[in-house]
């Protein structure tokens, strides 16, 4: 009858909630949700449109009613219908079904997403890895993390990683372990490289900076010990992960050692792009590139830990075809080492 009088959806949703009637406003909220984008939303963001909001309202309606579980559940698969590439639906989804252990809708959730998503592996992941967990099998989560797992993971999934480390009270037990494969894989390589990252995560959650740093530096150490030759892979994490705890001298050993890389594919532009990072960001430089500030020249020339490391970065700056732009290329990059050594500044 309202419909019928002439009334918005957004009236009709205001007077059923007055007469407090959950059938009929959620029926409101529901012919709202799927409308189509009001043109004047144009530039707004789906989590600010009047649909989206209809759906996030519907679901507080069914809280406030205390609701059955098959409400909620419909009103997820419209919001899902209605905004098919927005990934927070499906995150919030996720949630739902896993709180409600409804884990055959949880793989479904899985299934549709890989479908919408084929380039985006850290959803599934998470999700397969917490609905393991759901089972009640931490270490069956565990098994999919380790299974699918990068050293240069997003913080959200690192994050997710230990938190079910800590739940499952495996934390000290895969210290133990983590520790004992990198000692028995002195060479490095792919998967040494996961491990050290994995512990050098976990250490990094305690808050035990200094203990992350030295599962890098034992890394490096044992690979100089052995003279394993360095790969870029392996070049380029440790210079990212010791960005991560802001150890910037000594991630600029890893990408000037990158940068000095002229076999692998893209080594030389990581290499210097890292370095360019740590330029423009390590508040220990005064770097003002803009200005034409030389100050910063003196600082890294002066602020060496081992043997001209730092200023082997000066030397691949100014060696550039314009210091300026060094970012371009380098011209004479001289080979180098992680720990420092090269053959013009050793």
């Amino acid at each position: 009858r309202l419909v019928t009088a002439g009334f918005s959806t957004g009236v009709i949703y205001k007077i059923l909630r007055q007469w407090n009637v959950p059938d009929e406003e959620l029926a409101a909220l529901e012919v709202a949700g799927e409308a189509a984008a009001d043109p004047r939303e144009r530039w707004t963001a789906a989590d600010s449109e009047c649909s989206w909001k209809a759906w996030e309202k519907s679901l507080i309606v069914i809280d406030r009613f205390a609701l059955p579980r098959s409400l909620a559940e419909h009103v997820y698969a419209g919001w899902e219908h209605r905004y098919p590439g927005q990934k927070e639906v499906y995150e919030r989804e996720l949630s739902f079904e896993l709180a409600g252990k409804n884990f055959t809708a949880v793989s479904d959730l899985i299934a549709r997403y890989r479908k919408v998503f084929p380039g985006d592996e850290l959803f599934p992941v998470r999700a397969e890895a917490q609905l393991e967990a759901g089972r009640g099998s931490p270490q069956n989560g565990l098994a999919v993390f380790d299974k699918n797992f990068q050293a240069l993971w997003p913080a959200e999934l690192v994050k997710s990683y230990y938190e079910l480390l800590v739940s499952g009270h495996q934390t000290l037990k895969t210290r133990d372990v983590l520790r004992a494969r990198l000692e028995a894989h002195p060479d490095g390589g792919p998967d040494a490289l996961k491990d050290a990252a994995k512990l050098f995560y976990i250490f990094q959650a305690q808050g035990q900076l200094d203990a992350a740093k030295a599962v890098l530096a034992g890394f490096r150490t044992r690979k100089d010990a052995r003279g394993a030759a360095w790969t870029a892979e392996e070049l380029f994490t440790l210079g990212r992960l010791l960005e991560q705890v802001q150890d910037f001298p000594e991630a600029a050993r890893y990408y000037y050692a990158l940068a000095s890389d002229k076999k692998t594919p893209g080594a030389e532009q990581k290499g210097l792009a890292g370095l360019t990072r740590i330029l423009l960001t390590a508040p220990e430089l005064p770097l003002r590139l803009g200005a034409g500030n030389l100050a910063f020249y003196k600082s890294i020339a002066t602020m060496d830990r081992g043997p001209g490391y730092l200023n082997g970065i000066l030397s691949l700056f100014l060696t550039a075809p314009k210091p300026r732009s060094f970012l371009l290329r380098s011209t004479s990059v001289s080979p180098a080492h992680p720990n420092g050594r090269n053959c013009t500044h050793g």
